[in-house]
């Protein structure tokens, strides 16, 4: 008798634990299948800059941007010390040469153009797909979907991630690596006016990246080359941009990024 019960105490936890794992594998089996490849992929040693994330840093409000030349690309306008030596302009952007080989070069993404208006689309439909699948977290501004990938990492994606985040984060990445070439280091910051990211030390190299969003959600990049980062910070201080019709005047920006060093 009390072999049977023995056998069947055996017998009920082997098919407990057979369920078990068949519920297990059901779970971890189809994330398994995302995250190997992300970390074969992105790993540490061949694509350590995937997993880098920006550093958030403070312009400083000591930087006097009073006096000098006020120079201007579109509806951006930048206030800098010295007067240009000459301006040079193309189809796509502006550039402003200074002395000490120091230049300054703009554009400004046209409306349509942005990484946001692509994945939305023209219809109803589609915006929807991608709101569920991007997160609309994500999708409210091009700011926070370029901040939201600059963020992701390979490693975000584990066996207990939701599988929803886990399914985009592949996509995220691959917006990710866009960006990653402009610089080994990128900075998050915020002015009166504008926010954005800063690709790039100036100690380091002597070209440097930025991408600025202005209160509507409008992108103008920045090329610097040969200033250093007190230059930049003055630059990045002065600037001011036109409002798009129908905008306020502008105003403090909200989300201000608490400082944890530079």
């Amino acid at each position: 008798m009390a072999h049977r019960i023995l056998s069947k105490k055996t017998v009920g936890w082997t098919v407990a634990a057979i369920v078990v794992f068949g519920l297990s594998a059901a779970y971890v089996f189809p994330r398994l299948k995302i995250i190997i490849p992300l970390r074969y992929k992105y790993s540490r040693d061949a694509a350590p800059h995937m997993y880098r994330v920006p550093r958030i840093r403070t312009v400083s409000a000591a930087v006097e941007t009073a006096g000098g030349f006020e120079y201007g690309s579109g509806k951006l306008l930048f206030r800098v010390p010295t007067e240009a030596i000459r301006t040079l302009d193309t189809e796509f952007a502006r550039a402003f040469v200074f002395a000490g080989s120091k230049v300054v070069i703009v554009s400004n993404q046209k409306k349509g153009e942005g990484v946001l208006d692509a994945l939305l689309g023209d219809h109803p439909d589609q915006a929807e797909a991608m709101h569920r699948f991007w997160g609309s977290e994500n999708l409210q501004s091009e700011y926070a979907l370029v901040k939201g990938c600059l963020y992701a990492t390979p490693d975000k994606g584990g066996i207990f991630t939701s599988k929803t985040e886990l399914l985009r984060l592949p996509s995220m990445l691959l917006l990710k690596a866009v960006y990653s070439p402009l610089g080994s280091v990128v900075y998050q910051f915020e002015t009166e006016h504008v926010r954005g990211f800063q690709f790039g030390d100036p100690r380091n190299s002597p070209e440097v990246f930025v991408y600025l969003f202005d209160r509507s959600d409008r992108l103008f990049r920045i090329k610097l080359a040969m200033l250093d980062q007190v230059e930049i910070d003055s630059l990045l201080a002065s600037i001011s941009i036109t409002p798009a019709n129908g905008d306020l005047p502008p105003a403090t920006l909200h989300e201000r990024p608490v400082q944890e060093g530079s």
